[in-house]
């Protein structure tokens, strides 16, 4: 006599993962220090590598665009750190949605900017109020740069 069937067990998330994408104005000290999306960079790469976050920094002028992917604790952790961050002001979460795929799976931090091509295409996409259109075309645009960079 058989027993019931056992159906094979799906494998359990250990975490959840999510995407935030965000926009915030920088602050004067940021404008005036010109390393100051150097550091950004060089300090995210390894943070976010150890996080096992995936995501894309634009930095315009005035303005910076983030797509932060990971683990949901590891992505809320990072926001609390930028939240913190003297460089940032007027931070504006403009989506914060749970993912089955990652759109820089390959990046612990795609960086572009600053540039008068990438601030003519970035700085009307960061024009409140924020639509999902907006956000949509902003993330395929800074996927493209990644792919166009890596």
């Amino acid at each position: 006599m058989c027993g019931p069937r056992s159906r094979a067990a799906k494998p359990s998330l250990e975490f959840r993962v999510k995407k935030i994408v965000y926009v915030s104005r920088k602050t004067d000290a940021a404008r005036r220090d010109p390393d100051h999306v150097r550091h950004i960079n060089e300090l995210a790469l390894i943070r976010n590598a150890g996080l096992l976050v995936t995501g894309a920094l634009v930095a315009t002028e005035n303005r910076f665009a983030q797509v932060l992917e990971g683990p949901n604790a590891n992505v809320d952790t990072l926001m609390v750190s930028i939240l913190r961050d003297p460089r940032h002001t007027a931070i504006n979460v403009i989506r914060d949605t749970p993912i089955r795929r990652r759109t820089f799976p390959k990046w612990s931090l795609a960086y572009v900017g600053p540039s008068t091509y990438v601030q003519g295409l970035i700085q009307p996409m960061l024009a409140e109020p924020f639509t999902t259109a907006q956000t949509d075309k902003l993330v395929r645009l800074m996927r493209e740069f990644a792919r166009e960079g890596g």
